[in-house]
């Protein structure tokens, strides 16, 4: 029989499965992975019994002795359910009494009396046919605090709740035992930890009975209904018996009750199984690492075993016709000896064989799978007559009949039976991988001929350490007789313990710990005395129940990762993940080539990194703020439950805004209390601000904002009070920009380091050029032509004649009066001139001021205010258009400030020797004279420019205006240049000169005060008010950014006379950065 086996079966499959070992391992994987999830992950609780872990402890309460009163006209007795819910994770006021939560709990409590259905042959009963009823109604008795408000919270808040339920327990109409409260200093009730819902049934015969432990049993499994994706939104999924880590607490009472009860004997029996079990798993590790394999081949067997215990639990459940269900509690008993006796030496034995067959290999260039094959062949026997004995065993254990030991037989029997399947199909496939890896090491790494073993070479370790093991015996590898014997026993042994469970019913009647009965027994006397069918009544018989543990929560991680697996888009993924893997390790094990292998990296030490998130539960009123409260990072602030009218409330005290948390506040903001852009004046604290206002930016409806929270945009460690009121509204962080600096570039005999914001390569390069070539001549001198910020208002007269009547009296008597307003309005504004030009009935007057060391846009603008009101007096038909009519010019192209100036207008020149224009600047005097002529003059003459006549003013202006805090939209006219070049003595030195009209800088106000741009003016020496002479300061930095200017033309002009400037532009912009 076993030689058919070997030969039609074993044999072919071996080598299939060897010849394509990635494939055979890949679909292995994914059916294991398709069979655990759909077919076992899903019907858990119809595969185990599970009922063992909820000890139904029965407690009796008797009057007058005992006998049995005639209720409603039906005789017989009271079964009582109770359901006790608590909120091990609600430590805030009120706890359960939260009116949200009472609603859930009322739901939960109709799911059960309406929606929860136990069978009895082809009937289905819920327990609106079981319970006991009303003597003139057919309604159901139940018995909790719902029925104070007729088991519906409708038109309810939170204050009435706690009132009804303060005069129930002060009247006694509810015990305590029913809701476990507590109570303030002056004995008010401010909340509860705990809700009992008793069940009472009516039992008239034995069927009765079973019907109400059915019930009790289905509430038991129904906790396991977690398991299932379908069920997420229904009520039982809210409220489960085991949550993930109350399941784990369950597990160890009942491990521990099930162990009080139990004998020594017993107990020593269990736990010498373990030992085994663990001791075998040990000695696999120890077994193959003698073989050679230190962890691949161990885990591989280990895996097949799991695979072979899930797909046999897969086919339980397809036997469940046969009612066949395993006791959970037996089945961890026999689990250990089923390891111990099963073992994995069959495995070990099987490798043996195929290593020495791969060893005995006459043909080098044959194929991994003939030998895999043969290993498999010269094994298969002696391991199918110790699977034979070990199933025949296991199969008259199924065959008894006996509760529990037929079901755990069956199931031992499957495992040893699918075991033994991926054995000699699975298997095969993965010593051919680990051959094939061998092989691969032993071409690439072989030094001496390949008939040789080389004891010094680490490559030829599977030989030596084979040898070493093998030794001793001839031939093909069997298992050992005394161990086969050995292991046969340990099996019947474990099947004769179960024989202990027989003749013992399945639901335990045994009483439990005193605070149980205690605690029945209290529930107990307070429904008989409550319920009012009960009330006059003295002769009759209550039978209770132990309470069932419901604990309250409002979500379940098993609920997230059911979601995830379920998901439709899973298996897909997972499938092209696997494929992607699976392709990659065959293309890497196929490879041939008889090269040295580089020495091996080795790989990144991978720490754990606690999670940023904080998942917060709370009732289903909160999960939305749950859900945005998702994105913050390291909370600083408590978990409350307030009400959006307590929140408001904290609002309007001075302390209170402080201790609202994030979500509060994100929830005021969407409610209205607190506008978004005014969140740093409301929470007085800015950084805090910030991060909330990322959050709502987050999950605003704009579908590309959502990235921002996780996006590389800082906001901590920045200080928000500078920016507030001043630079920027709404902030949701900060950009920071590259700074360099460029020189040193001596000034007007100063030395200094000019600071560059850019992003631009080369820009900062090429200046530190131009000033390294100024500064070897002597530096570049400066002079400022005329100072005076402008603003240009527009005015509307009735006609041309009142118009150019204001025009004459500006221009001539009434500037002095205008004057006396304008200056009143300032300590340093001083108005300079006035400019008017007619076009119509408008009048544009262009008001020119010094600003000392502002820039002064404020200043003036206040200043020509109180001026134009002066004008008015004068001209009472006078009308103001705008404060700005475009006749300043600001942030536009502008002839008038080409040639009137606005700001600083400043001149900047120096000499270059013509050896430093050859040695650092590359080029000839001639060759930039002309090309600046032609560039700078000529072209941009050519296109019309207006202030343009330069090669890049911009560039550098703009930068250093970012370093420095300037309003970089200013840049427009400030970079208004014109460079002149021209050969000197006698055509050997080069003159240059750049004239700017229009600079617009300050050193007080605006971007200048914030922190990093501060720090760069102070490093220009120019921060703040000058403190002797007003204005010293601003146009100190007008005539660094001018001289600066020059030096960027300069180098920028050399290279395009020396074709640099794509090569420079390709190294520089264009280059890799530098590896750390």
């Amino acid at each position: 029989m076993f030689m058919t086996i070997r030969r039609k079966f074993i044999v072919p499959f071996s080598t299939l499965s060897s010849t394509y070992p990635v494939e055979a391992c890949f679909f292995a994987m994914l059916a294991c992975l398709l069979v655990g999830w759909f077919g076992v992950g899903q019907h858990i609780n119809e595969i185990f019994d599970l009922s063992r872990f909820h000890n139904p402890t029965t407690h009796s309460f008797e009057f007058d002795n005992g006998q049995i009163y005639n209720i409603s006209g039906k005789s017989g007795s009271v079964l009582l359910k109770h359901i006790a819910i608590s909120a091990p994770n609600i430590d805030s006021k009120p706890g359960l009494l939260e009116t949200p939560v009472l609603e859930r709990v009322l739901l939960y409590k109709q799911h059960l009396a309406n929606d929860l259905v136990v069978k009895s042959d082809t009937k289905t009963f819920t327990f609106q046919d079981l319970c006991l009823k009303e003597e003139n109604t057919e309604d159901c008795i139940t018995y909790d605090i719902f029925s104070l408000w007729n088991n519906s919270l409708q038109g309810q808040d939170q204050s009435s709740v706690f009132e009804t339920l303060q005069t129930a327990l002060e009247s006694g109409t509810i015990s305590k035992q029913f809701i476990n409260p507590y109570y303030s200093p002056d004995s008010k009730l401010e909340g509860a930890s705990k809700l009992v819902l008793s069940f009472p049934f009516r039992v008239q015969n034995g069927q009765d009975e079973s019907l109400a432990k059915a019930w009790e049993k289905a509430v038991v499994q129904n906790s396991f209904s977690l398991f299932s994706p379908q069920n997420i939104n229904s009520p039982e999924f809210k409220f489960s018996i085991l949550s993930l880590s109350n399941f784990l607490k369950q597990v160890y009472k009942n491990t521990k009750r099930l162990i009080s009860q139990a004998n020594i004997a017993e107990i020593v029996l269990v736990f010498s199984g373990y030992l085994i079990m663990y001791s075998t798993i040990g000695m696999l590790f120890v077994t193959m690492r003698k073989l050679g394999s230190n962890l691949t081949l161990s885990i591989s067997i280990i895996c097949i075993g799991i695979f072979a215990f899930v797909v046999s639990l897969f086919t339980i459940y397809l036997m469940k016709d046969f009612n066949m269900k395993v006791d959970l509690v037996i089945f961890m008993e026999g689990i250990p000896f089923l390891v111990g006796a099963l073992g994995f030496q069959k495995s070990c034995h099987m490798y043996k064989s195929v290593l020495k067959a791969y060893e005995n290999r006459s043909n080098e260039e044959s194929h991994i799978s003939k030998h895999v094959a043969e290993g498999v062949d010269s094994s298969a026997e002696p391991i199918l007559w110790e699977v034979f004995f070990e199933t025949l065993v296991l199969v008259v254990g199924a065959l008894s009949g006996i509760q529990g030991l037929k079901e755990f037989c069956t199931l031992s029997a499957l495992i040893n039976f699918y075991h033994s399947f991926f054995m000699f199909t699975l298997f095969p496939a993965i010593m051919s991988l680990k051959l094939n890896l061998i092989k691969s090491r032993s071409e690439k790494k072989m030094k001496k001929s390949s008939s040789e073993i080389d004891l010094s070479d680490p490559t030829n370790y599977k030989k030596i350490t084979f040898s070493a093991f093998n030794e001793n015996v001839p031939g093909p590898a069997t298992p050992n007789s005394i161990t086969s014997h050995l292991k046969l026993l340990i099996i019947v042994a474990a099947v004769l313990f179960q024989l202990r469970h027989f003749g013992s019913e399945t639901d335990s009647t045994t009483t439990g710990t005193e605070s149980i009965i205690k605690d029945s027994s209290e529930l107990l006397k307070a429904v008989a005395f409550n319920i009012p069918e009960f009330k006059g009544l003295t002769k009759f018989a209550i039978q209770s129940s132990a309470p069932i543990q419901v604990y309250y929560r409002g979500a379940n991680i098993v609920q997230i990762a059911s979601w995830i697996f379920s998901h439709p888009n899973f298996s897909p993924v997972l499938t092209v993940l696997l494929a992607i893997s699976v392709f990659g390790n065959i293309y890497t094990i196929s490879s041939k080539q008889a090269i040295v292998a580089p020495a091996p990296v080795p790989a990144p030490k991978i720490e754990k990194v606690k999670p940023e998130t904080k998942i917060v539960f709370m009732p289903a009123d909160k999960e939305q703020a749950v859900k945005t409260c998702s994105y913050l990072a390291d909370a600083e602030y408590p978990d409350t439950n307030r009400t959006l009218e307590e929140c408001i409330e904290l609002l309007q005290t001075s302390e209170g805004v402080t201790s609202l948390t994030d979500e509060e506040v994100i929830s005021l903001v969407h409610n209205g209390k607190i506008p978004a852009y005014a969140l740093e004046k409301t929470l007085k604290d800015f950084t805090r601000a910030v991060k909330i206002r990322r959050i709502l930016t987050s999950n605003s409806v704009a579908p590309t904002s959502s990235s921002l929270m996780h996006s590389s945009l800082p906001y901590m460690h920045y200080d928000y009070s500078k920016v507030v009121g001043q630079c920027a509204e709404n902030v949701i962080g900060y950009c920071p920009i590259p700074v360099g600096v460029a020189g040193p570039f001596k000034i007007d005999d100063e030395t200094f380091h000019i600071p560059m914001a850019t992003t631009e390569g080369c820009l900062i390069a090429s200046t530190s050029r131009g000033c390294k070539a100024i500064s070897m001549c002597g530096g570049a001198t400066t002079v400022l032509t005329r100072d005076g910020m402008a603003r240009g208002p527009v005015v509307q007269f009735p006609n041309i004649v009142a118009t150019a009547d204001c025009k004459k009296w500006l221009d001539g008597e009434g500037f002095d009066i205008v004057k006396a307003a304008f200056d009143s309005t300032s300590r340093f504004g001083r108005l300079s001139t006035l400019k008017t030009a007619m076009a119509g009935r408008s009048l544009f007057i262009r008001f020119s001021t010094t600003t000392g060391d502002a820039m002064g846009m404020n200043m003036i603008s206040k200043g020509v205010e109180k001026a134009l009101s002066i004008v008015a007096e004068h001209f009472p038909t006078m009308q103001i258009i705008s404060i700005s009519g475009n006749y300043c010019t600001d942030k536009k192209p502008a002839a008038i400030n080409w040639i009137e100036g606005r700001g600083k207008s400043v001149v900047s020149e120096a000499v270059i020797k013509g050896s430093v224009v050859e040695k650092v600047l590359k080029t000839t005097v001639r060759a930039i004279v002309e090309l600046n002529q032609t560039k700078n003059l000529v072209g941009s003459a050519m296109a019309g420019s207006v202030g343009g006549f330069n090669a890049h003013a911009s560039n550098i202006l703009t930068a250093i205006y970012l370093a420095t805090g300037q309003d970089p939209a200013q840049n427009v006219e400030s970079s208004n240049c014109i460079t002149l070049m021209e050969a000197v003595n006698d055509g050997n030195d080069l003159l240059i000169s750049c004239s700017m009209p229009s600079i617009e800088v300050g050193t007080i106000g605006g971007g200048t005060t914030l922190p990093p741009q501060s720090a760069m003016l102070e490093m220009l020496g120019v921060k703040g008010p000058h403190p002797t002479e007003a204005g010293a300061n601003s146009r100190k930095l007008a005539r660094i950014i001018c001289a600066s200017v020059m030096a960027g033309e300069l180098s920028l002009c050399a290279a395009l006379a020396a074709g640099h400037l794509v090569q420079s532009h390709m190294q520089h912009n264009r280059a890799q950065p530098p590896k750390a």
